[in-house]
C-alpha cells in the first residue's frame, strides 16, 4: 500500500452540483480537476442519462463553468463562465450550437 502525495491531487475528480432536468431524463453536473501547470482548478460541465450511459462534457472554453441550470423545457443548460474573462452567465441549447453570452457585468 502506497501513501497519499500531494502530486495525487492531480490524478483527482471532484463532482459537484448535479440537477436533473426538468423531464427527468439527464443530470448536469460539474467535474474539478487540479492542473499542475497553473496551478488552479479547471471546471467544467457534464450530462448524463438517468438510465445510465456515457456522459458527455458540454462545455469546452474557459477554465471555470459551473452552476449548470436547466431551462424549463430542458432543452438548454444556462451556467456561468470564465471564457470572456470575468464569470458571466451563459445560455447552451444542448441539441448543438454555441453558448450565448446573456450577462455582460464588468466586474463579473
Amino acid at each position: 500500500m502506497r501513501l497519499f502525495h500531494p502530486e495525487d491531487v492531480y490524478q483527482m475528480r471532484f463532482v459537484s452540483d448535479p440537477q436533473i432536468s426538468p423531464q427527468g431524463g439527464s443530470v448536469a453536473y460539474t467535474v474539478s480537476v487540479a492542473d499542475p501547470e497553473s496551478n488552479k482548478t479547471q471546471t467544467h460541465i457534464h450530462v448524463v442519462p438517468t438510465t445510465g450511459g456515457k456522459a458527455r462534457r458540454v462545455t469546452e472554453l474557459g477554465t471555470a463553468n459551473s452552476q449548470p441550470r436547466w431551462s424549463p423545457d430542458g432543452e438548454s443548460l444556462a451556467f456561468v463562465s470564465d471564457r470572456a474573462g470575468k464569470p458571466q452567465i451563459y445560455l447552451m441549447p444542448l441539441m448543438g450550437g454555441e453558448p450565448v453570452r446573456l450577462t455582460g457585468m464588468p466586474s463579473g
